[in-house]
């Protein structure tokens, strides 16, 4: 599938990279008070177009401010609008099968929530070792979550996530506990101001620990724009925007080239980490669920086909592999593996580089993003239950 090289959309006139930078240290939770409300409110798919434009943003307000606690029918109904969840994978009206393919189709403090499940081992040593450790839980205080989506592993064994509907970024341990949050705030403005807070839906991590965030701004004119922010220690210091409606981007960094590469509305473009753009692709009308990408720089990418695609960055399909049940969210760790979420299923799948299947290695229900960690601890979020579970690596026998 040939790749185009112009910038997307319409616009005629250069847009400059400006890279905004914040007075303000990168700060623990306690010292903020409201402005991290938990909103029942995410930007919708809108049609309308927010001029594509490097560094700042005017400041403006959010039309919405209400408030909500616990978790709610409206809440789950909110995301089956805004998400593909449950999606409408084809073949759905299929039996599922229930045995794994046996060959590719072609390819701070401790937190109230935290559980963890001991391993059953003969050997003392073993048995120390939580079978999985979940945290989480609705809200919107320090270490609750309201729509944790994106998730990634930094190569220092901390927990980044998306925290979409508090409009913020989480850190914390791989034993679970709340290290620090940031807000999901626009390069050159006030930390904390509504207006310039966007719904992060997607979060990765560069060779330089830069964390990258993409997400939709919501205006009152009721457009709204996809932004990615680059954000050192906490602080939004560079951001583009992407020229494209819609109201649940994904974003991965390819740690070979450091190229950003951002799914919207079902089309992968790919950026310089300066914000120019690269290239864009459009992988058929299957709806894209996840990206990620492996250790060669391709895209892997789970859609509604029920099968788990492979794209090189000239758009052109390599592999194509069928999985056990419905993919979600998909990861990669070493020696080349792909991590499956089914969704469905309740369970995390891996396949080998060429799709096929090792393993199945661990149960979960709503498994959602999916992240590998550097010791090999698996990651899982769960959407719908605003919870997060670690599964230490000795349990999960994978290798980050």
């Amino acid at each position: 599938m040939a790749a185009t090289t112009g910038h997307p959309g319409n616009s005629s006139g250069n847009h400059d990279n400006r890279v905004g930078h914040l007075d303000n240290k990168y700060h623990h939770p306690d010292n903020r008070s409201d402005h991290l409300d938990n909103r029942s409110d995410h930007p919708d798919n809108r049609s309308d177009h927010h001029d594509n434009r490097f560094g700042h943003h005017d400041n403006r307000s959010d039309p919405h401010d209400s408030s909500s606690e616990g978790t709610t029918t409206a809440d789950r109904d909110l995301f089956f609008k805004v998400l593909p969840e449950p999606p409408k994978w084809s073949g759905d009206d299929q039996p599922a099968t229930t045995s794994p393919p046996a060959s590719p189709s072609s390819h701070g403090a401790s937190l109230p929530p935290t559980t963890t499940s001991p391993l059953i081992s003969n050997n003392p040593q073993e048995s120390d070792i939580p079978e999985r450790i979940v945290f989480g839980g609705k809200g919107a205080s320090p270490g609750n979550f309201s729509g944790p989506s994106g998730m990634a592993v930094s190569a220092d064994n901390e927990i980044v996530v998306a925290d979409v509907h508090n409009r913020r970024v989480q850190v914390f341990s791989t034993e679970g506990v709340f290290l620090r949050l940031f807000p999901a705030a626009l390069p050159g403005t006030v930390s904390g101001t509504d207006g310039q807070l966007m719904y992060p839906t997607e979060v990765d991590i560069d060779q330089q620990g830069h964390v990258w965030v993409v997400g939709v701004v919501k205006f009152p004119s009721m457009a709204s724009a996809v932004s990615v922010v680059d954000y050192q220690d906490g602080l939004p210091v560079a951001m583009f925007d992407v020229k494209r409606d819609a109201s649940y981007p994904k974003i991965a960094v390819d740690r070979r080239s450091g190229k950003i590469i951002v799914e919207a509305a079902s089309e992968i473009l790919m950026f310089q980490p300066d914000g120019s753009f690269d290239r864009s692709f459009k992988p058929g009308d299957s709806g894209i669920l996840y990206i990620t990408t492996d250790l060669w720089g391709n895209i892997v990418m789970t859609d509604l086909s029920t099968s788990v695609k492979i794209y090189n960055q000239a758009g052109h399909l390599i592999l194509t592999f069928a999985t056990n049940g419905k993919p979600l969210g998909v990861s990669t760790a070493s020696r080349g593996y792909i991590i499956v979420g089914d969704l469905v299923g309740g369970r995390v799948e891996v396949f080998t580089g060429a799709g096929e299947f090792v393993r199945t290695a661990a149960d979960v229900t709503n498994p959602w993003a999916i992240a590998v960690g550097p010791a090999g601890d698996l990651v899982v979020t769960n959407t719908i239950d605003n919870v997060v579970t670690i599964f230490p690596r000795r349990i999960v026998f994978l290798v980050g």
